[in-house]
């Protein structure tokens, strides 16, 4: 098996056993071994990622009613949109 049938497989390998053929490549190859730990290393930590998620309404409610005991601020301003426009990024 040369690299580059190798590589045509590779993401179909990835999360599965491995042909007799394949397993014979990458125990010869030092790229196609190095690429198939970084592919299985960034599948790990890809899982740990967390999912970002929009914090619930009374989360931006609290920030305004903290807000406004801080400083004047318009009431009936969108709490979430006021909010925003006060952080500088």
């Amino acid at each position: 098996m040369t690299c580059t049938e190798f590589q045509k497989v590779l993401p179909y390998i990835i999360d599965s056993d491995l042909t007799a053929e394949e397993h014979v490549h990458l125990e010869s190859c030092r790229v196609c071994s190095n690429v198939i730990a970084d592919m299985k290393h960034i599948a790990q930590s890809a899982k740990r990622l967390v999912t970002l998620q929009e914090p619930p309404a009374r989360v931006w409610h609290t920030i305004r009613r903290r807000l406004e005991r801080q400083e004047d601020v318009p009431r009936n301003a969108d709490s979430r949109a006021w909010a925003l426009s006060s952080v500088e990024w």
